[in-house]
């Protein structure tokens, strides 16, 4: 009976530190995508194209349409890594395309 307890006590941390381990994994691709995502945007923008992340796009447009300009620039911060300079380029640029 106690070497049942402690092989329960050694799985327990083994799966505990697995699922940390797993945890890192997938904020480390979802950091990955994120910087892609920028580079993509970026890279369309030198090319004179257009790269369009739609969902996110179209939330940002409802938070200039209620005059959240700064709610918009920290939403593209979050989901693009962008730096705040990129950002708030970023936002007036689709604010202006908005209003023509």
């Amino acid at each position: 009976m106690n070497n049942w307890y402690w092989v329960i006590i050694i799985a327990i941390f083994i799966i505990g530190g697995l699922s940390e381990t797993i945890r890192r994994g997938f904020e480390g691709v979802a950091r990955r995508q994120r910087e892609i995502n920028k580079n993509l945007i970026l890279i369309a923008k030198q090319l004179g194209c257009e790269f369009d992340n739609e969902p996110l796009r179209k939330e940002i447009l409802q938070l200039l349409q209620e005059g959240q300009k700064i709610k918009a620039i920290k939403l593209v911060r979050t989901h693009l890594d962008f730096s705040l300079k990129e950002a708030k380029t970023y936002v007036d640029e689709l604010d202006a395309a908005r209003k023509l």
